[in-house]
């Protein structure tokens, strides 16, 4: 099955992003991010402390630290699942025809977004599957205070 994928253009980058790719039983979103990494497919930025994340749907799925070289799932825990799933596994993303990935310049400006998505409940960032990948940016409480309070 052949999907479409586009990404967030960075700074003055007018290139059209737009690839199709080929997906079967076996493929993660984390096997797309690998092999795009492999191919060149993201900008080489400046020391290189950005956050990818691979939405579907109006979702995000999985993130890559690229200072870590980390891939974080979104693991729901009303999933029940334990593992990152293949595509064609999960029932509301067998029909998918496009992915996207959306950039963040550092970090922190993805886990202010993650915070801020969940207006500081982490409880349901928990239920949602996000905790892990917030956790993994390591915030400190006094700034994570100053976003809660919109500073």
């Amino acid at each position: 099955m052949l999907i479409k994928i586009n990404r967030d253009n960075i700074t003055n980058d007018t290139t059209n992003h737009t690839l199709t790719y080929s997906i079967d039983e076996d493929t993660r979103f984390s096997d797309i991010f690998s092999d795009l990494i492999e191919d060149g497919y993201f900008s080489n930025i400046s020391q290189n402390n950005v956050v990818w994340t691979l939405t579907c749907d109006n979702k995000d799925i999985v993130s890559w630290n690229t200072y870590d070289n980390q891939m974080l799932p979104c693991i729901p825990l009303n999933e029940g699942v334990q593992s990152e799933a293949y595509l064609l596994n999960v029932q509301y993303l067998m029909n998918i025809k496009e992915i996207h990935f959306k950039y963040y310049s550092s970090p922190i400006d993805r886990a202010k977004y993650l915070l801020k998505k969940y207006k500081g409940d982490k409880m349901l960032m928990q239920y949602e599957g996000y905790m892990h990948e917030y956790l993994s940016y390591h915030i400190d409480k006094e700034l994570e205070e100053s976003w809660r309070n919109n500073k």
